[in-house]
């Protein structure tokens, strides 16, 4: 009798064959569920605050009161990130006013602090620490893109780190006088504390640090924080001279042209200026400084700014179309920073040169507000006096005698 089994497929065919059924069974199979783009995230979040733990500090300054009661004296706080191994980068345009400092990390003591100096065009403060600090943040020189994923990373307590995420806005709207800076428009929350911390890019590389919220015309605030792609040579610089580093002044205002042309249009001259007195006008049209290109305000407000004090700058220009060269000599800049934006700094007590207290817990008093109101009058009167001394020497220089 013979056998009736069949022969089996050869080896090429049992692997074809179990290929199908493979596929079947995957095609019928529900699909499983994929990890999720937050979970992703939050992983990458936890990486990054992981990596670097005590890179970014509170920072405390104290001002004593007038009647040195010190219960009565003014603390402030916010946030600061680590630029090296002794010193730290944050952004309190009042500390120059602070009779004590002190930084404190996760799982570290307080320590004292000193203020090295601030920079004129970021207006970001260097502070000093004599004990070793933990491993900075890596910094990146590419300049922030529009749209770009950012997270926010503040340490107001002093603990753990607050984090936020948000984007890189579109830029700041005109008619916000931010000073000589430019700044970068951030999509996340800023809360009390938070200014001077690290904008980070989704690597962790540092891109800005914190500047805070400013009140807009419409609903809500504006954040904004200061793009370390600009100011990496300023803070460099602070460092490397220290508070003896000395910073130069032209004595103009001035506005970029409004036609295509790559310049900046003097808008008011001060009186006995070193601009003035090298013979420039309003309506002059300033091109070059040094044969630099000046395209920008900014431009030109960094390279007088960094230049030393005493040297002679060629700023070429346009009169009425006609072209123009004068020779500048830069004298000392007085340091000058806006203390009338609404920052988001955390503060108590009478010396809050801010237009709202930020602060969770504690509300200004009527007599912080009154005192508050005062030094903006008096320091407005200041500066009108100095004007008509200006112009009363002027007039007195040119009566024929």
């Amino acid at each position: 009798m013979e056998s009736t089994r069949r022969n089996p497929l050869p080896f090429a065919g049992r692997a074809a064959h179990a290929a199908l059924l493979i596929a079947g069974a995957t095609f019928l199979a529900p699909p499983a569920a994929p990890a999720g783009f937050l979970s992703e995230l939050q992983a990458e979040i936890q990486t990054i605050l992981e990596a670097h733990p005590g890179s970014v500090v509170k920072v405390v300054s104290y001002r004593a009161h007038e009647n040195g009661h010190p219960e009565e004296a003014s603390v402030r706080v916010v946030s600061g990130v680590v630029w090296d191994a002794h010193h730290v980068v944050t952004f309190d345009p009042a500390l120059d006013q602070a009779s004590r400092i002190e930084i404190r990390a996760e799982a570290t003591e307080t320590r004292p602090a000193s203020l090295l100096g601030q920079d004129p065009i970021s207006r970001l403060s260097v502070l000093r620490s004599t004990e070793e600090l933990a491993a900075p943040l890596p910094r990146r020189r590419v300049a922030p893109r529009n749209a770009e994923m950012i997270l926010i990373l503040g340490n107001p307590s002093g603990e753990r780190p607050s984090a936020a995420i948000g984007l890189v806005g579109g830029g700041v709207p005109n008619g916000l006088e931010l000073g000589p800076s430019e700044w970068m428009h951030i999509t996340a929350p800023i809360g009390p504390g938070d200014a001077g911390g690290a904008v980070l890019d989704v690597a962790g590389r540092l891109i800005g640090i914190v500047a805070g919220a400013l009140p807009e015309t419409g609903p809500g605030d504006l954040s904004v924080a200061v793009p370390i792609a600009r100011a990496r040579r300023g803070l460099e610089r602070l460092i490397a001279r220290g508070a003896s580093g000395e910073y130069g002044y032209l004595g103009v205002t001035a506005e970029e042209c409004t036609d295509t042309s790559p310049c900046v249009r003097v808008t008011d001259v001060v009186p006995r200026g070193p601009a003035f007195e090298a013979g420039l006008m309003p309506g002059d049209r300033i091109v070059k400084v040094n044969g630099v290109t000046v395209a920008s305000v900014d431009a030109l407000l960094e390279s007088v700014v960094y230049s030393p004090v005493g040297a002679a700058l060629r700023v070429s220009a346009s009169r009425g179309g006609n072209p123009l060269d004068v020779d500048v000599v830069i004298r000392q800049r007085r340091a000058g920073f806006d203390r009338s934006a609404d920052w988001a700094i955390a503060q108590g007590g009478l010396g809050g040169l801010v237009k709202k207290d930020l602060s969770p817990s504690q509300d200004s008093s009527p007599l912080t507000a009154a005192m508050e109101g005062l030094e903006v009058k008096l320091a407005t009167l200041e500066s009108e006096l100095d004007e008509l001394r200006i112009a009363l020497e002027l007039c007195t220089e040119r009566t024929p005698h």
